[in-house]
């Protein structure tokens, strides 16, 4: 029963909005869900400077796609035909999407929800919180939590 419960408050609640969920219970998801996708919508620079989530070990897509574009931070053109492209060729169903903090992916999950799709913000972000030092990657988030990631050779062409 409580199974239940727990299934129809998550499915009435992410009728109305963006679901916010931590890296650690995303990975968690996303090693079981083969009808899932994780969607980094950080730049291409941050790909190959910072690092790539490795769902390696995961059931999971991966889809590195830029929503904005530096230097200037604009959006990408080809980001929403991207992602549409994306979904259909590997018939995902739940979207996470993950930036360097939270900010940008709850963007790019508010379009796809708005498109009638089931949409995760990875609240915590690839990168997290600056510390008091100004550096990223130590309170929370993918890297601070020690889940899989690696280095990208992701380049702009």
């Amino acid at each position: 029963m409580r199974d239940k419960i727990f299934y129809y408050t998550f499915l009435k609640w992410g009728m109305e909005d963006v679901y916010n969920i931590s890296s650690v219970e995303a990975y968690q998801r996303l090693k079981d869900q083969a009808d899932s996708a994780l969607i980094d919508v950080r730049t291409v620079e941050e790909f190959s400077s910072v690092g790539v989530p490795d769902l390696s070990d995961a059931s999971a897509e991966l889809l590195l796609i830029p929503i904005y574009e530096a230097p200037h931070m604009e959006l990408n053109p080809h980001f929403e035909n991207k992602v549409d492209e994306f979904i259909k060729n590997y018939e995902v169903n739940n979207l996470y999407f993950i930036c360097r903090s939270g900010a940008r992916s709850q963007t790019a999950a508010e379009l796809f929800k708005a498109k009638g799709y089931i949409t995760f913000n990875v609240i915590d972000g690839f990168e997290g919180k600056m510390n008091d030092d100004g550096q990223r990657g130590l309170i929370d988030g993918w890297k601070a939590a020690e889940l899989p990631w690696r280095y990208s050779n992701v380049f702009k062409v």
